[in-house]
């Protein structure tokens, strides 16, 4: 309203006037007051915001750090299993190198296995053939030596044998063979 307008009126409808806008201030006031406790109150929850925004923050770099510490953590586990990886392979292959040793040691071992097979049998056969000359050693023996009678007449070629005549005594097959030898002997002188 103008101040012209204003003067127009009359003193009621100023007052009524007055009372209208004293009337608005008041709801103006207590709509102020309202604003300002939902001010307040927004102003509360902000900060209950900004702190609990904090708190997850705070909880972020927490979580971040362990994080790097399992990124670390699993890293390392990650470094020792390829160590664990390259034992392994080393393993391996000493075992593939000792299977195949072991393989040619079998073959080694079988192949020692026909010969000791050959050699028993050749043994066997040796021992046979020993007892079928031992069989006639012994036919031998039973039969009188020719000669044994010269050697035992003739003392004095007892040094001559070396030693043979004790042996001969002992071991009548020694004394066979001496006389053996001396029939021989014999029979060359006489040509």
């Amino acid at each position: 309203m103008t101040e012209k307008e204003l003067h127009k009126l009359k003193r009621q409808d100023i007052l009524h006037l007055l009372l209208l806008q004293v009337r608005e201030a008041e709801q103006m006031r207590q709509q102020m007051a309202e604003t300002e406790e939902e001010l307040q109150a927004a102003n509360k929850t902000v900060e209950r915001l900004k702190n609990r925004l904090d708190e997850k923050d705070e909880q972020i770099e927490r979580l971040k750090d362990r994080l790097n510490e399992k990124d670390a953590q699993l890293a390392r586990l990650k470094e020792r299993l390829d160590e664990k990886d390259v034992k392994l392979g080393s393993l391996n292959a000493r075992l593939e190198e000792k299977d195949a040793q072991l393989s040619r040691m079998n073959e080694r071992l079988e192949a020692k296995d026909v010969q000791l097979d050959r050699l028993t049998g050749k043994l066997e056969a040796k021992e046979a053939q020993l007892e079928r000359l031992a069989g006639t050693a012994k036919e031998k023996d039973a039969r009188p030596v020719p000669g044994k009678e010269r050697i035992e007449k003739k003392p004095e070629a007892i040094p001559l044998l070396g030693g043979i005549f004790e042996t001969a005594q002992k071991d009548p097959e020694v004394l066979r063979r001496v006389a053996d030898w001396d029939a021989k002997k014999g029979r060359r002188e006489k040509q």
